[in-house]
């Protein structure tokens, strides 16, 4: 089962960093999965990443830098439609 944000295909960025992909769902919450080698992400290995545990060797600010674009891409979406 998919979320519902899948289906409508929300703005996602592909980290080679990471290697996963990264999105807000309807919620705003911070997802990720892992980026395949034939692009798209694995949605069945999707979490939230404030779920995530080890945060050994994670760049917190490359991480913060992609939730800001998420976050500002969403919000230039949501202007953009009430015009």
């Amino acid at each position: 089962m998919y979320d519902t944000s899948i289906n409508r295909i929300p703005p996602m960025i592909q980290s080679e960093a990471f290697g996963r992909t990264f999105w807000l769902d309807a919620n705003d919450e911070f997802k990720s999965a892992p980026t395949l080698v034939s692009g798209g992400a694995d949605y069945e290995a999707r979490d939230y990443v404030s779920d995530w545990t080890d945060w050994d060797g994670v760049n917190v600010d490359l991480l913060l830098a992609i939730y800001r674009q998420l976050l500002t891409t969403k919000i230039d979406k949501f202007y953009q439609d009430k015009m």
